[in-house]
């Protein structure tokens, strides 16, 4: 029996259903506890500076919302993008020169933008981080 090669064609095409959830990591890793982090299937989403702004740590979210999610054409050859809204520590009021005051935390609402972590770092030079801050009352 003989075949030739030139010939053979394959087309595999496949499928998942996944939706992006928010998880927790193990509470002995505390590092990241009291924070939350974005999946969909087997992708870890990440946020960049480049789509949030600066000072990622001061960003919070909270885990009981919708994630939307849209296909970018043009990010990085085309990916999926989540979005999400959050909270941030303000900054206004603050300087370079002060360390410390006695205030309050004044929070302002933030639109924010996650995409795949194994494409962080490949639009501008920046910030990253994947396990944010959860916002939530203790009763």
């Amino acid at each position: 029996m003989s075949f030739n090669r030139d010939k053979i064609s394959c087309v595999v095409e496949i499928s998942f259903d996944a939706e992006p959830v928010f998880v927790h990591a193990n509470p002995q890793v505390r590092a990241d506890n009291a924070k939350a982090a974005v999946v969909k299937g087997p992708l870890v989403y990440c946020m960049e500076e480049i789509d949030n702004g600066e000072n990622l740590s001061s960003i919070m979210v909270n885990v009981n919302q919708n994630i939307e999610e849209t296909y970018d054409n043009e990010l990085l050859e085309g990916c999926s993008v989540l979005h999400i809204t959050g909270k941030k520590i303000s900054d206004k009021g603050w300087d370079e020169e002060t360390l410390y005051q006695n205030r309050k935390i004044e929070l302002e609402d933030i639109k924010l933008t996650l995409v795949p972590y194994c494409y962080w770092g490949n639009r501008k030079n920046g910030e990253m981080l994947v396990w944010m801050k959860e916002l939530f009352q203790v009763e």
